[in-house]
């Protein structure tokens, strides 16, 4: 799904939302070549805000909420390595938080 967004993240004002799904398969190919090629195209801006030193790590400047809709994923938040699993449900809100 190409979006026609000049960036996934909205201007003030706006909202954007939409369903990102993780490949739990192929999850250590993350921050790949083809991985940022797959983000730029799909994801406009999103590359923009990524560590090239720190593969999936990045921050916004907007509120992010993430939904997990099925499965489960582990989120890294900030510098202290924090890891938190993530289950069905649960709901994370963040502002400017640096996050993988």
């Amino acid at each position: 799904m190409k979006s026609h967004w000049q960036s996934v993240f909205p201007s003030l004002g706006e909202t954007r939302d939409g369903v990102v799904q993780f490949d739990p398969d192929n999850l250590e190919a993350a921050g790949g070549a083809e991985t940022y090629r797959v983000l730029a195209t799909e994801l406009p801006g999103l590359v923009e805000h990524m560590e090239p030193d720190n593969p999936g790590m990045h921050t916004t400047g907007s509120v992010d909420y993430g939904i997990l809709i099925e499965g489960k994923i582990t989120l890294e938040v900030d510098d202290d390595g924090e890891c938190v699993d993530l289950e069905p449900g649960d709901i994370v809100i963040q502002n400017g938080t640096r996050h993988a």
